[in-house]
C-alpha cells in the first residue's frame, strides 16, 4: 500500500467518467471539468445546430486555468492526508498537467496512468463525444487528443495500468505465511528511542534470524533521544524480506524529510528537531538535505498502512491506530482472501477508527470495542493510542503496543506470535 495518484487518460468520449461512476469511485475524483462548472455554472451560449440559446459549458482559457489551480489545491490537501486520488481529465499533454505531476512528486505519490482509450477506435470515441451535447468537444480537438495520448511520453517511475488493474488495487490481500516463518515478532511505537530499541535486541534479530517475520507498527521517530540512529537502522534494513514497517502518523512525515519546501507540512517541534538531528548526525544523510530527501522518499515508499497475515489459521491485522472490528469484518472478502480497504487514506489507518476526524480519537476505547466484538478469526495489533493504559496482553483479540516508550516511566512493547499461536509479551524499559 503506497500513496497513489490515478490519472484517467484518454480523449473525450472514451468512457472515463462512466467507468468512475459505474465503480462507485466518485468520492476519490478531482475533475477540472466539474470545477469549471463550479466556477461558471451553466453559461448561456448560442447553439448553431438548432439556432437557439442554451445552457452551455465554459471552455475559456481563464476558467480552465483557474480550474486546474483549484484541482491542484484540492489535491495538495488530500495528499497531506495520504488519500488515493483519481484525476478525471484527458492527460493528453504533459504541459497541461505538469503542475499536478510536480505536486504528486513533492508528496512522494506513485503516478499511475489508467489508459481508457486503449483498444477503442477513433470513430467510436467520436460517436460518444457527439452524444455529450453542449459539452461535446470539436472533432479536430478530439483527434489531436487521441493521437497525443497514443504518443504520450511517460517518464521513469510512471506506470501505465489497465482499468482492471486499478480496480484490483481496491483490495489488500491477506499474506499467508504458514511454512514461511517460525514466528512473528512485533514491536510498537519506538519514537526515536534508540536505547530501548537496541536493548530489545530487535535491531540485531532482524539480521540474525531471517526465519522470524519482524513488524514495527509505526511511529519510528520523533521525541526520542536518537532519531538519527533509528533513521540509519531503517535505511540499512528496509529491503529485508522479513521486515515490515507500518506507517504511523509520525512516519507520514518521512516523505518531507530533507525537503525544505515541505517543512510547513511536517509535524510539530519534535518532528523538526528529529529532522535536524538526522541531517547533522546520520551516516546516510551526510549533512546534505538533498541526499536526506532522496533516501527518505525512497524508504517511505516501502512503508505500508495496513498489513494482514494469516498464521496457523488466524488472521492478524496490523495498523498503527486500530480499526473498529465490525468495519474490518465487513471489509473482508473471504472468496478473495482480501480486505476492500485499498483506497482508504493513510490518515484513516494511522489515526484509527473513531468519531474525530484528522487528529486521532484518543478517548474512544478501541481495545474494549475489539475485545467485545469477540471475533476469533481476526486479531488486531496496533499502537498509537492507549488512554486506558492497557498492557499489551490485557485482551485476547487485540494487542495494544503503545506503551509511552519515549517517557522515563514508559516501555517498548515487544510481542512474539509463536508457531503454536501462543503469544509472548514483554516490556523493555
Amino acid at each position: 500500500m503506497n500513496h497513489n495518484l490515478f490519472i484517467m487518460q484518454g480523449a473525450p468520449g472514451c468512457g472515463k467518467s462512466t467507468f468512475i461512476k459505474n465503480n462507485n469511485l466518485n468520492d476519490l475524483v478531482i475533475s477540472p471539468d466539474e470545477l469549471r462548472m463550479i466556477i461558471n455554472p451553466n453559461p448561456i451560449v448560442y447553439n448553431a445546430d438548432n439556432n437557439s440559446m442554451e445552457h452551455g459549458y465554459d471552455f475559456t482559457s481563464k476558467t480552465s486555468r483557474l480550474a486546474f489551480e483549484m484541482a491542484n489545491n484540492i489535491m495538495t490537501e488530500r495528499m497531506r492526508k495520504g488519500c488515493d486520488i483519481i484525476l478525471d481529465l484527458t492527460a493528453a499533454n504533459r504541459k497541461t498537467i505538469n503542475k499536478l505531476l510536480r505536486t504528486a512528486y513533492e508528496f512522494n505519490y506513485n503516478v499511475n496512468y489508467v489508459n481508457m482509450q486503449a483498444g477503442l477506435a477513433l470513430d467510436v470515441i467520436n460517436k460518444r463525444n457527439h452524444n455529450r451535447g453542449m459539452r461535446a468537444v470539436p472533432d479536430d480537438i478530439v483527434h489531436k487528443m487521441y493521437d497525443n495520448v497514443n504518443n504520450y511520453a511517460y517518464t521513469d517511475g510512471e506506470h501505465v495500468i489497465t482499468p482492471d488493474e486499478m480496480l484490483s488495487m481496491m483490495y489488500i490481500t491477506v499474506d499467508d505465511i504458514d511454512g514461511k516463518y517460525d514466528g512473528v515478532r512485533i514491536i510498537g511505537d519506538v519514537q526515536g528511542s534508540w536505547a530501548r530499541f537496541h536493548k530489545s535486541g530487535f535491531d540485531t534479530s532482524v539480521m540474525l534470524n531471517p526465519n522470524i517475520l519482524h513488524v514495527i507498527t509505526g511511529d519510528i521517530n520523533d521525541r526520542g533521544e536518537a532519531p538519527d540512529k533509528m533513521f540509519d537502522w531503517v535505511i540499512d534494513n528496509i529491503d529485508r524480506d522479513n521486515l515490515i514497517i507500518i506507517r504511523g502518523n509520525h512516519d507520514n512525515y518521512w516523505r518531507y524529510y530533507g525537503n525544505q519546501n515541505m517543512l510547513g507540512y511536517a509535524g510539530g517541534r519534535a518532528t523538526k528537531d528529529s529532522m535536524n538531528l538526522i541531517h547533522s548526525k546520520s551516516k546516510h544523510a551526510h549533512g546534505d538535505w538533498h541526499v536526506m530527501r532522496k533516501i527518505a522518499m525512497q524508504t517511505e515508499r516501502k512503508f505500508t498502512d495496513f498489513k494482514a497475515i494469516r498464521y496457523n489459521g488466524v488472521i492478524y491485522v496490523m495498523t498503527h491506530g486500530g480499526l473498529e472490528p465490525w468495519f474490518l469484518h465487513n471489509a473482508y472478502n473471504a472468496s478473495m482472501n482480501a480486505f476492500n480497504l485499498g483506497f482508504m487514506s493513510s490518515e484513516d489507518f494511522y489515526y484509527g477508527s473513531g468519531t474525530i476526524i484528522g487528529s486521532g480519537d484518543y478517548k474512544i476505547d478501541i481495545d474494549r470495542m475489539i475485545e467485545d466484538y469477540n471475533d476469533d478469526s481476526i486479531i488486531q495489533i496496533h499502537g498509537h493510542r492507549n488512554n486506558y493504559n492497557y498492557k499489551p496482553d490485557a485482551f485476547k483479540h487485540v494487542f495494544n503496543l503503545e506503551q509511552r516508550v519515549e517517557y522515563d516511566d514508559g516501555a517498548l512493547a515487544d510481542i512474539t506470535i509463536n508457531n503454536d499461536n501462543s503469544i509472548t509479551t514483554r516490556l523493555v524499559k
